[in-house]
């Protein structure tokens, strides 16, 4: 992964870039589900809706948010063309989908 630390300040950066993705992951569904809705009543409704829906689909949340950080850094010029950039990315995805912390390792 030391290839990825070249262009980030540490593991906290990744973290954080991470999280970030997914914060706007978030932002766009929501803001999806809310498009068509209007009246205050069914603001909450929709919102309370979007947020079950997304907390009951943790597997395709984690595979979502794993593609789009794996496209994003593909993406990038100078990080494709790394010697060893696919198993860094291999290693990125297993560690996103499979966290230690979770499945206690």
């Amino acid at each position: 992964m030391s290839t990825f630390y070249q262009h980030a300040s540490g593991k906290s950066q990744v973290l954080r870039d991470i999280l970030n993705r997914g914060a706007q992951g978030l932002l766009y569904v929501t803001a999806e589900a809310l498009a068509p809705v209007h009246a205050p009543p069914q603001i909450l409704d929709t919102l309370i809706d979007s947020y079950i829906r997304l907390a009951t689909e943790d597997a395709r949340a984690l595979a979502q948010a794993t593609i789009g950080v794996v496209t994003d850094i593909s993406q990038n010029p100078a990080l494709r063309e790394r010697p060893g950039v696919t198993r860094d990315l291999a290693a990125l995805a297993h560690a996103m989908v499979l966290p230690t912390a979770l499945i206690g390792g």
